[in-house]
Parts: C-alpha cells; sequence; structure tokens
C-alpha cells in the first residue's frame, strides 16, 4: 500500500510538474501571440503611414511638376526678351557707331575738300604772281 501510495504522490507530482511547463509554454505561446498582434498593429499603422505619405509625395511631385513648368515657361519668354533686347542693343550701337563712322568720313572728307581748295588757291595766287 505505501508502495501504491508512493506511485500515486509521484504521479500527482509529475502531473502537477508536467502541468506547470504547459502553464508556462502557454503563457509564452500567449506572450508571443500578444507581441505578433502588436507588431501587426504597428504594421498597419506603418503601411497607412506610409499610404499618406506617398499620396502627398506624389501630389507634391505633381505640384513641383506644374511649376517646374511654369518657371521653364517664364524662363524661356525671358530668355526670348533677352535675346530681342541684346539684339536691338547691337542695332542701336551698330547705326550709332556706323553714323559716328559716317560723320568722321564727312569730317576727314571735309578737311581734305578744304585742304585740297586751299591749295588750289595758294597755286592760282602763286600763279598770278
Amino acid at each position: 500500500m505505501f508502495r501504491r501510495a508512493w506511485a500515486f504522490v509521484q504521479t500527482y507530482r509529475a502531473q502537477t510538474r508536467a502541468l506547470e511547463r504547459i502553464r508556462r509554454e502557454r503563457a509564452r505561446v500567449e506572450r508571443q501571440l500578444e507581441e505578433l498582434a502588436t507588431a501587426e498593429r504597428r504594421n498597419r499603422a506603418s503601411e497607412a503611414a506610409l499610404g499618406e505619405l506617398l499620396k502627398r509625395s506624389t501630389a507634391r511631385t505633381r505640384r513641383d511638376a506644374v511649376e517646374t513648368s511654369k518657371i521653364d515657361a517664364k524662363t524661356s519668354e525671358l530668355t526670348e526678351t533677352l535675346a530681342e533686347a541684346s539684339m536691338k542693343h547691337v542695332r542701336e550701337t551698330m547705326a550709332t557707331l556706323e553714323a559716328a563712322a559716317k560723320a568722321q568720313a564727312r569730317t576727314s572728307a571735309d578737311a581734305v575738300t578744304r585742304e585740297f581748295e586751299s591749295g588750289l588757291k595758294e597755286k592760282e595766287k602763286r600763279k598770278e604772281r
């Protein structure tokens, strides 16, 4: 009978140890499940945040593209205006230089003509003497 009681006690202790192991394992599995659920919630929140960021980024990229095209158009317009102004300035400068050259040529021609005429007059005066 003692053996039987001792076997019962040993069986009870073994079952108690096994039950404790099962409880610890169950608690560990529950913690892992909670961690997984928390990670899944964080993942969903991160995906939502990334989706929102993607939407804003896409919208910003579109706005930037529109702004860039406006800037390009304005730059082209300003470049054309500057080219026209430069050409106008070159034409005006060339016209001014041409007028100055013609005036100088007239002045030089008048001076040469006067000198030539005065030389002729002197020759005539010498001949008369």
